[in-house]
């Protein structure tokens, strides 16, 4: 199978992937090729139920779908140097190899074989989970953020900021970190912190002054294919009626004409 996926995807999507999980299909990386009409490339999605991640890599290379098996240490790999190494299958292994401008590529890391393919489906590849037709990202993921992008909080954060309301709150309780609770007002208002667990403290974070994010235009794509094609598959075909164009039965004259020219 010809693959080439950038290092950094791999990277960022890592947090996403289950652990473990019961539903095996959740333990692996989903790459698939997009269609012209849905913008090409490859998209490549992780889910651990909880928290989802999307990467379309737009000059990526996938054959077919699939749901990858990536280890820790590929991913280590992937964290270091990501903007020069990108991902690849090597005698039926997943690598990762660095290229530094014209220099000849290089074997950073190969990733040892998947046993759970080996052992109880001889279909699957080395480097592939079982459990792809059933992965969300197929089936409700874009639909998800399409319909919810526009809803909660729609300003820029800082990513400090929130990081050090996170350590505010897990310092402030005794049940570890609760859940968190965001609400903002209006899109330059401050966004409102709370947790039920916690109903005796609050927070509040100032956005960045910008003028609003739009949906990304990979996913609208992406969507729109989706719901062409489930359109088309719901239309009903076009049924075959006798034609009425035949002259009037009683016209015993005009029928023999009409069967005569058939004969």
């Amino acid at each position: 199978m010809k693959l080439k996926l950038p290092a950094l995807a791999i990277a960022f999507l890592a947090p996403f992937i289950a652990q473990k999980d019961i539903r095996y299909y959740l333990n692996g990386l989903n790459v698939r090729p997009l269609s012209a009409e849905e913008g090409g490339g490859v998209l490549l999605a992780a889910t651990n139920g909880h928290i989802a991640g999307l990467w379309h890599a737009a000059d990526a290379t996938c054959e077919r779908q699939a749901t990858l098996h990536i280890t820790s240490e590929t991913v280590d790999a992937c964290r270091q140097k990501s903007n020069v190494r990108h991902v690849t299958i090597t005698n039926d292994r997943l690598a990762v190899i660095e290229q530094v401008g014209k220099q000849p590529p290089v074997e950073i890391f190969i990733q040892p074989s998947n046993t759970w393919a080996d052992a109880t489906n001889t279909d699957l590849k080395p480097w592939e989970v079982p459990g792809t037709a059933d992965h969300p990202a197929n089936k409700r993921l874009l639909e998800v953020l399409h319909g919810e992008c526009d809803r909660g909080p729609t300003c820029m954060i800082d990513s400090n900021l929130l990081k050090a309301i996170t350590k505010a709150f897990r310092a402030g309780s005794d049940v570890g970190m609760p859940p968190l609770y965001m609400r903002q007002e209006i899109h330059t208002g401050p966004v409102l912190v709370l947790s039920e667990y916690m109903p005796h403290t609050a927070a509040a974070v100032m956005p960045i002054h910008d003028g609003g994010l739009k949906r990304p235009a990979w996913i609208d794509r992406i969507k729109s294919a989706h719901a062409r094609a489930a359109t088309a598959k719901a239309a009903p075909l076009p049924v075959h009626e006798p034609s009425d164009s035949g002259p009037p039965e009683s016209d015993s004259h005009a029928w023999a004409l009409v069967n005569r020219s058939k004969a």
